[in-house]
């Protein structure tokens, strides 16, 4: 019995056959595809994680950001893009980023060997103790429950796949936050 009815059918009398089995297959390659996305890194921590290469990148030179905005190709972005399809896991707390990389590890890249996995939802990782709790706030958010009911609860999936709540929230565009002051130069 699926939408609640014998027949399968959400239209009271409808006059069409519905294929019981081939829906349950389908529902299944949802789910493992849910699974699947749940193991990568999320479009926002990828986000995340570009724009804070880039922007040392372009207040080392700011010539680079005007030419990359004006459609210039410049080789540190190139790299950053190349480098973003190597990466297993970032720390998901905004202020930290840490990669561990897919093996080889990208020339002069730093690489966090052990992440930990929330103990709740089993998916967000973080470098320490001390980032998971400055990143509770937010992460609770997400949700954070267990994997599994994640996977199964539809109201938390977007229409392309990616679980809701990580997929495009945009960093603030206060810079501030992502390379300390004294890296600044004045």
């Amino acid at each position: 019995m699926y939408f609640a009815t014998e027949d399968g059918c959400a239209v009271p009398g409808c006059e069409y056959l519905h294929d019981k089995e081939a829906c349950m297959r389908d529902r299944e390659d949802v789910l493992n595809q849910r699974r699947i996305k749940l193991d990568e890194v999320t479009l926002r921590e990828s986000m995340y994680w570009y724009d804070k290469q880039m922007i040392k990148v372009w207040r080392r030179d700011p010539e680079l950001e005007y030419a990359f905005l004006g459609g210039k190709k410049i080789p540190e972005e190139t790299r950053t893009r190349t480098d973003l399809k190597r990466i297993k896991r970032i720390c998901a707390n905004p202020e930290c980023l840490a990669v561990q990389w897919k093996l080889p590890i990208p020339e002069g890249r730093t690489h966090m060997e052990n992440m930990k996995k929330c103990s709740r939802c089993g998916i967000t990782c973080y470098c320490s103790a001390d980032c998971q709790k400055k990143d509770w706030k937010r992460h609770k958010t997400e949700p954070c429950l267990p994997a599994e009911e994640l996977v199964y609860n539809d109201w938390l999936w977007g229409e392309f796949g990616y679980r809701k709540g990580t997929e495009t929230q945009m960093p603030d565009r206060n810079w501030s936050w992502y390379i300390p002051y004294d890296a600044e130069e004045d």
